[in-house]
């Protein structure tokens, strides 16, 4: 037998198949023994190892890590003990094979592998990374000391591999698991710490329990407890304990203590220049607080070690655990090597760290911001050909989003180049271009051309420029517009009148012109009824877009009546509707019983307003037209009142009486109880 899988257990069912499945081909191909000691499991961990393995065996869990280990061990018949935990999978299966089976094997008595730790499944290029023994020969004499984080007394020679292990043991989603180690890892170390309180590495493996709880500001005060242990004494036993330094300026700086962080990094990095991990955070901070030259010169030392780090003495230390050595790091340097070039200045240098990045998403942010300061417009083109749609899409409102803080020649420049294409952005830039050269017709032709070939309604935001050269050139706004659907248009106008400042007056002149609206089309009465809209919702002066208004409650209901049966609109069946369609079925209806019924008007004004407020400001302009319209009425009966008045009096005192008596009649249909006409009536009886 060649190897002795040595697995300790409890409550792994989660991890346990995973586990097994990554080296099941050693166990099929008889090159190796799984020995399973469970310490107390209460789930299906034991049926899980059982259809692998039936050397199982169980002992109870006395706080003691290294014991358990050793338990293992004593089971173990290989040659060689391979130690691998439930949480953990093994990469290269076929890797460790080769190993095993070389010839050479037995000259060594120790196999160190990677280990990969992962804090998230969601993003598995973030890891933290290190070098760990797990392959020993089985001499009788191998075990492991220390209760808490047991630690192999393994012999030389050694030979380092490229086998990797995944550890999903730090994975912060699975809350349950993660609390149960806290907890059983704070007790265990605490206890030790209560025994010896001034073991720095038990201190250390504190505030790491802390740090992988998510407890930041514990983990930072643990951390600096071990580093407190350390600071005084020699230069050899500091060194060695080069991991304290990296955890502590980690954590310093993940809680925003930066004047520490720097100072923890250089006084590390007196120590062992090569701990990369130390100039990556050094780097970051000194960007952060604003020392630019500085990050610059660390970014690029790091960035040098990195392309090295194999061939550094560093990474050979099984004592110290690597963050950021991995492709997001490494990114994340090019990328804050840009932005600290970019911001002093130095554009051809923050350029060619754009070659180096790999993500899409910073190369356009990186090529974008420098679009106003250098040359890059046939860079940044063969970039946008080599992305997929979604990322030209992307790119595109990039370069619109920074096209306006350069100057016009620069501009043309990049519309040129981008104009060679043959999509819609290469369109677009081709009708901008005509435009800039007044050839409305032309513009107008192409872009009418487009929109019968494209779909506007997947178009970016910035397309709304091409509506608005169809509002100023008094294009054919409708036929432009005709596939789009409400929602869009709501959206292509709102940026219209956002972008560009004398939208409005060019709507209205627009709206007010009806060369080519046609009333009996659902399409034109659909595209002027949201025009109309976005024109009242835009200006400051409602009195002054009153007529507006009610041009736009007649289009609407208008185009209400196509869309909805007549069943929904005239018994109100509002409350299904979209709220501005229900607003528009109300204040028609208030429109139709204005002149028999001055209740029900104000009623139905109030219940439009539950459904669409945005136009609260034109329904009281219409309350007080009815209020002022009821006031002349008022005014004009009184003069009526006043007149007929007039007229009995004078018949009255020309002896007309008959005449007076007949007014009388006709004025008391309409006023009844009129003290002054009882008062004529009397006067008229005396008389006779």
């Amino acid at each position: 037998m060649k190897v002795s899988i040595c697995m300790m257990v409890k409550d792994e069912q989660k991890n346990l198949r995973r586990c097994i499945e990554s080296f099941k081909s050693l166990l099929d191909l008889k090159l190796a023994e799984l020995i399973v000691v469970d310490t107390g499991s209460s789930d299906a961990t034991v049926d899980i190892a059982r259809e692998y393995t039936e050397k199982i065996y169980f002992h109870p869990w006395n706080n003691d890590f290294s014991d358990m280990r050793n338990k293992t061990i004593s089971y173990a018949k290989g040659e060689w003990i391979l130690i691998i935990d439930a949480d953990e999978e093994l990469v290269n299966v076929d890797e460790l094979i080769k190993i095993i089976n070389l010839k050479k094997i037995s000259s060594y008595n120790t196999m160190i592998f990677q280990v990969r730790s992962f804090n998230d499944l969601n993003n598995k290029d973030i890891a933290a990374v290190n070098p760990s023994p797990r392959l020993f020969k089985n001499d009788g004499e191998f075990k492991y000391v220390g209760s808490v984080h047991n630690q192999p007394l393994f012999k030389t020679p050694i030979k380092i591999t490229n086998i990797m292990l995944n550890h999903y043991g730090y994975i912060l989603d699975d809350k349950e698991l993660m609390e149960k180690k806290f907890i059983r890892t704070k007790s265990i170390l605490e206890k030790e710490l209560s025994k010896n309180p001034n073991n720095d590495y038990y201190q250390f493996q504190l505030g790491v329990a802390y740090d992988m709880h998510g407890d930041r500001k514990e983990a930072y005060k643990e951390f600096k407890k071990a580093y407190n242990m350390i600071i005084d004494k020699p230069y050899e036993y500091r060194r060695d304990r080069i991991y304290i330094y990296g955890s502590f300026a980690r954590s310093a700086s993940l809680n925003k203590m930066y004047e520490e962080v720097i100072d923890i990094c250089k006084e590390g990095l007196k120590l062992r220049e090569d701990f990369v991990d130390l100039h990556y955070i050094l780097a970051v901070t000194e960007r952060v607080v604003g020392c630019y030259e500085d990050s610059i010169m660390s970014f690029n030392t790091y960035l040098h070690l990195i392309n090295n780090f194999e061939n550094l003495e560093i990474s050979k230390d099984l004592t110290v655990s690597f963050y950021n050595i991995d492709e997001v790091s490494i990114e994340s340097a090019y990328f804050n090597l840009f932005l600290n070039y970019f911001d002093t200045g130095n554009y051809i240098k923050a350029k060619e760290n754009i070659y180096k990045l790999k993500n899409l998403e910073k190369k356009m942010y990186c090529y974008s911001n420098l679009l106003a300061y250098i040359g890059l417009e046939g860079d940044l083109f063969d970039f946008y050909n080599e992305v997929d749609s979604n990322y030209k899409t992307q790119l595109s409102e990039i370069i619109e989003d920074k096209i306006t803080i350069i100057n016009e020649r620069k501009q043309n420049s990049i519309r040129s180049i981008f104009a060679k294409g043959n999509d819609g952005y290469a369109i677009y830039n081709k009708i901008i271009l005509m435009e800039n050269l007044k050839d409305t017709v032309k513009a107008n032709k192409e872009i009418l051309s487009f929109a019968n070939e494209m779909n506007f309604n997947n178009l970016p935001d910035y397309f709304s420029t091409l509506i608005y050269y169809i509002v100023k050139n008094r294009g054919d706004l409708y036929q432009v517009l005709y596939n789009v659907s409400e929602t869009n248009l709501e959206r292509f106008l709102r940026h219209c009148f956002n972008k560009f400042k004398n939208m409005l007056r060019l709507s209205e002149e627009y709206i007010s012109s009806k060369e080519l609206f046609d009333e009996n089309n659902i399409n034109h009465l659909r595209i002027s009824k949201v025009l109309m809209k976005n024109i009242l919702l835009q200006s400051k002066n409602k009195e002054e877009y009153k007529e507006l208004f009610y041009q736009y409650v007649n289009i609407g209901g208008k185009y209400i009546k196509s869309i909805y049966k007549d069943e929904i609109i005239e018994k109100e069946m509002v409350y299904d509707l979209k709220q501005e369609d229900a607003f528009l079925v109300l204040v028609n209806k208030a429109h139709n019983v204005k002149k028999d019924n001055h209740k029900e008007y104000i009623r139905y004004l109030r219940e439009a307003l539950f459904f669409y407020n945005d136009f609260s400001d034109y329904i009281e302009i219409l309350n007080k037209d009815l209020e002022r319209e009821l006031d002349k009425k008022e005014d004009e009966f009184e003069q009526y009142r006043m007149q007929v008045k007039n007229t009995i009096k004078s018949l009255i005192e020309s002896n007309k009486l008959d005449d007076a008596k007949s007014i009388i009649n006709q004025y008391e249909q309409i006023v009844p109880n009129d003290l002054e006409i009882i008062l004529f009536k009397s006067k008229i009886a005396l008389k006779k």
